[in-house]
């Protein structure tokens, strides 16, 4: 279903900007 691949990729993202916090500035 395509909100369930939206979802996860919303959910990716943000895990990736919190992890990312401090190391890398985009």
């Amino acid at each position: 279903v395509l909100i369930w691949k939206v979802m996860l990729f919303v959910v990716l993202m943000v895990i990736a900007n919190l992890r990312a916090t401090g190391t890398r500035n985009y």
